[in-house]
């Protein structure tokens, strides 16, 4: 019986592989012809996959892609869900193009999703909220457009969100309220709406924030001014908006303003100290 099971293993870690290599193929596949020709630079092609710059293994899986300052001009496969090993997805500055692919909502184990400085377009998909191991999400300077999916306020382990310098419209999700483990959201250079919400009060291990150049309006939530809120807050910045600065009383806001290196709002930067 327990050779029944080895042999079963042996055979699961083999399927899982071919799928693997498959998905990688897809990915070489979509790239134009400069894109193959950088990747068989670094190895990719009949070698082994082990052997492939960028990718990392263990015990045959792949559970790492991490692609960099590449001219590949290619595209996510649908089929990247079946990397279900898949701990770090990094392709930064690479030329990355198409969406960002459902399929990627599958990969369970993940825990770096980092698709920034690329040329992705459409919106974020909700499926990224069941990505409950993430640590990190970077879309930032893409050209993702849509709302930012409430889901997203799911990922309670979730270190730094950045999804700046994107095209991102609507509200910001008070979801996001519930991301307690959050150190740096990032929200800057978009097209987003409607007022700062009360519930971001909750991120009581936010260090930095920036908001800035977007078309956010109403005020400053008076909930901020807790003392037991934003106690580790480094930066926050909300300039270039619609919110009303004259509404912004220095004096109620000192206490925060001096627990920061930079508080910025439209027209006007207080530095503490």
């Amino acid at each position: 019986m327990m050779g029944d099971n080895t042999s079963s293993d042996v055979e699961n870690m083999r399927a899982g592989h071919e799928r693997d290599r498959q998905v990688l193929q897809c990915l070489f596949d979509s790239c134009d012809d400069g894109g193959k020709e950088a990747l068989r630079g670094r190895g990719w092609g009949p070698r082994p996959v082990e052997e492939w710059v960028g990718v990392r293994t263990e015990q045959r899986r792949v559970i790492g892609l991490e692609l960099s300052d590449m001219d590949l001009n290619c595209e996510i496969p649908p089929s990247v869900g079946l990397l279900n090993m898949l701990e770090q997805l990094v392709i930064e500055r690479c030329g990355l193009r198409g969406t960002v692919k459902d399929g990627i909502g599958m990969l369970s184990r993940l825990r770096t999703l980092s698709l920034e400085l690329n040329q992705l377009s459409g919106s974020i998909p909700s499926s990224l909220g069941k990505l409950t191991e993430l640590r990190k999400l970077a879309l930032f300077r893409n050209n993702l457009d849509g709302k930012i999916p409430a889901a997203l306020g799911n990922l309670g382990a979730l270190s730094r969100l950045d999804l700046s310098h994107n095209q991102l419209e609507g509200e910001i999700p008070v979801e996001l309220g519930e991301l307690h483990s959050l150190k740096y959201l990032h929200l800057n250079a978009n097209k987003l709406e409607g007022e700062l919400p009360t519930a971001l009060s909750k991120l009581s291990n936010l260090r930095r924030f920036t908001v800035d150049h977007n078309r956010l309006g109403g005020k400053l939530p008076d909930a901020w001014l807790k003392n037991n809120v934003f106690t580790k807050l480094e930066a926050i910045d909300v300039s270039d908006n619609r919110i009303n600065s004259a509404a912004i009383n220095i004096n109620k806001w000192q206490d925060l303003i001096t627990r920061t290196d930079m508080f910025r709002t439209r027209g006007s930067r207080v530095s503490a100290g």
